[in-house]
């Protein structure tokens, strides 16, 4: 989509899905050779995601995998990347590729990066269980210097030293009960 405004590239999405059988994927992208960090612009991908019913990614145009990893945390799908087999090749992607071991290397963290996303249960999981008791307390004594502030100053934020002093107070004689 380099160089296209939201408006044309809504068009072309809306004449490529009239045919349903159209797998339709759009790649966010500059067209400057070679795209420099501070210019990659990464927001459109979620603006693509969020205006879109597609699979989205970025076509990348920097000389190094920061960038392209930087988009697949935004929510890229898609990484079109150029590298080179040999870094002394005579060609006209060279300001724009990347070698074969940072090609390697870029797949190896996207993978470490999407081993880390897990999944969106929210609860106790089963590497948790062992802390679970610690977890209960923490909460049970942030909770009460919550309520605790809020009797005495009126604001959890009220002339922090004291608080400081009242808090490591009523911590020792939480801890010694």
């Amino acid at each position: 989509v380099g160089m296209s405004k939201l408006a044309e590239i809504k068009k072309a999405y809306n004449i490529l899905k009239k045919n349903r059988k159209n797998k339709v994927s759009l790649l966010h992208c500059i067209s400057s050779y070679p795209t420099l960090e501070k210019d990659a612009n990464l927001n459109c991908i979620k603006k693509l995601k969020e205006t879109f019913n597609c699979t989205v990614g970025q076509s990348d145009h920097t000389n190094d995998i920061f960038v392209p990893f930087c988009a697949v945390a935004m929510g890229a799908a898609i990484i079109e990347k150029h590298f080179m087999i040999d870094k002394n090749m005579k060609c006209v992607d060279k300001p724009v590729s990347i070698t074969e071991n940072q090609m390697a290397e870029l797949v190896k963290k996207i993978k470490r990066y999407e081993s880390t996303l897990g999944s969106n249960f929210m609860g106790i999981r089963s590497t948790e269980k062992s802390t679970k008791i610690f977890r209960r307390f923490s909460w049970h004594i942030i909770n009460f210097f919550s309520i605790f502030f809020k009797e005495i100053n009126g604001s959890v934020s009220k002339n922090l030293k004291i608080m400081k002093l009242l808090s490591d107070e009523k911590v020792s004689y939480i801890i010694k009960n």
